[in-house]
């Protein structure tokens, strides 16, 4: 295995504002790859960056608008998106599911039971509640969903630009995409997050598109 140099947030920071290719070109193990993002994503909320995280989930919003207005004038989703409610240092959905209820769409959320998990009807920011690892689920009151094909919004740790994703090691979304292998898989991430390559395992779930905001 190839050893992984870890740059810092201030060398990832001139190179993602510039616009320049990702800089993790090497393998390193899950751990080290899982280590190494949650302290950029750290160090990306702190108040001096709140400007350049929001700047990079504005992009990242108007992309995923931009691919899921193209999809429906296609006729080839359905109404209803699958997304999730943003934690810690990920990239922000709580600003695309605004846009997303104004502009009509339905928005279904995760909720984790034991090793499952399933999507409910969520109509507002009311109907979240402190769930799994304190993470905003949707409420019990909330309806269980199931539509087929439809766009679901992906968060994960590390991604290729060839669609491979190394997700937080619960298995959740490999397992449900392994149920339901119809749906539209849309990662978001920032840049940072984009690796050349990925240790992958059999039961690993690709995406369909990797939305960085940059193009």
């Amino acid at each position: 295995m190839v050893e992984s140099k870890t740059p810092s947030h201030k060398e990832l920071c001139c190179k993602e504002l510039s616009h320049e290719e990702p800089v993790h070109q090497t393998l390193g193990s899950k751990k080290e790859i899982r280590s190494q993002i949650r302290a950029l994503r750290a160090e990306l909320v702190k108040p001096e960056h709140a400007a350049e995280k929001a700047a990079m989930d504005e992009k990242i919003r108007e992309a995923v608008l931009q691919l899921l207005h193209t999809l429906k004038a296609e006729r080839s989703i359905p109404q209803t998106v699958y997304c999730y409610a943003s934690f810690g240092g990920e990239v922000d959905t709580f600003g695309l599911m605004d846009a997303l209820w104004k502009q009509g769409f339905s928005l279904a959320l995760p909720r984790v039971t034991g090793n499952r998990m399933d999507f409910y009807l969520v109509e507002g920011r009311n109907d979240l509640v402190p769930g799994f690892r304190n993470i905003p689920e949707p409420a019990e009151h909330c309806k269980t969903v199931h539509c087929p094909s439809a766009v679901v919004i992906t968060p994960g740790t590390a991604f290729t630009r060839a669609g491979d994703r190394m997700g937080y090691g619960g298995g959740f979304y490999d397992r449900f995409f392994s149920e339901e292998p119809e749906h539209r898989k849309v990662a978001v991430c920032y840049p940072f997050q984009i690796f050349s390559e990925l240790p992958t395992e059999e039961h690993d779930r690709q995406m369909d598109d990797i939305i960085t905001g940059e193009g």
